[in-house]
């Protein structure tokens, strides 16, 4: 099998695999492919030997390596007979469950301290129960993939990325090597900014310090649950609101 599409803007991508196995989602049934797909990809058609589309690249399950899956092309068929002038969306794709909930995107840039203050970020959002639209549930490693990027372009990419919300990070150095100046800004959907928190020279762990006694987490966690920073469906009503 092989699979053609666009993965990060790479036009005529072809990557080969098999099929895996004939799954259901929701009650549709979808082809798994081990053929590599990377974002750009969905849309693609996967070809047999003969050249002729079995399936249609519809989506990935991030927490795993190669759990591709597409939408079989009778089913394209079928959906493509319902298409009019005045129904430009009776077809659409399927998309991965992470996808199928609001979240907050978070991205950010800054000093040397930046990585290691986004990757406890992602941990406090989420084991605090925000939904957060990165990856779904699957850990960041990579965050030159993921969220280190300048705000205009992190904005720019928001309508992109499906989320409800962007909680976009700026790390400046501190006084010393263990501290830092962290900006904390976020914006809804459209690109309006919702809230923004600064806390100056403050450990990089979040921590307080006698001189500084309100660290950046104290400036983040006061939003959880709040405009920008929702829970997940169904945690709202078993989880306390934080304290103003």
């Amino acid at each position: 099998m092989l699979l053609v599409g666009a993965p990060q803007g790479l036009e005529q991508t072809v990557s080969n695999g098999l099929i895996s196995g004939i799954r259901v989602d929701n009650g549709v049934r979808v082809l798994q492919t081990s053929a590599a797909a990377s974002p750009g990809s969905s849309g693609g058609p996967l070809l047999n030997r003969s050249g002729e589309a079995v399936g249609i690249m519809s989506f990935k399950l991030v927490n795993g390596e190669n759990l591709n899956f597409t939408i079989p092309i009778n089913y394209v068929r079928g959906k493509l007979d319902t298409l009019t002038s005045s129904n430009p969306k009776a077809f659409e794709p399927l998309k991965a469950k992470a996808e199928q909930h609001r979240g907050v995107w978070v991205a950010g840039y800054g000093s040397a301290a930046f990585e290691e203050i986004y990757m406890e970020v992602l941990d406090i959002l989420g084991s605090s129960g925000v939904e957060v639209a990165n990856y779904g549930l699957q850990k960041v490693t990579n965050i030159q993939e993921t969220g280190f990027m300048p705000m205009s372009s992190a904005i720019e990419r928001l309508p992109k990325t499906g989320a409800d919300s962007l909680l976009y990070i700026k790390v400046e150095p501190g006084m010393t090597y263990l501290a830092a100046t962290v900006y904390f800004r976020c914006f809804d959907a459209t690109g309006h900014l919702l809230w923004d928190e600064k806390a100056t020279d403050v450990l990089v762990s979040g921590g307080n310090t006698l001189f500084h006694p309100r660290g950046w987490k104290t400036k983040l966690t006061p939003h959880i649950g709040q405009t920008g920073l929702l829970l997940k469906q169904g945690q709202e009503e078993v989880s306390p609101e934080p304290k103003k």
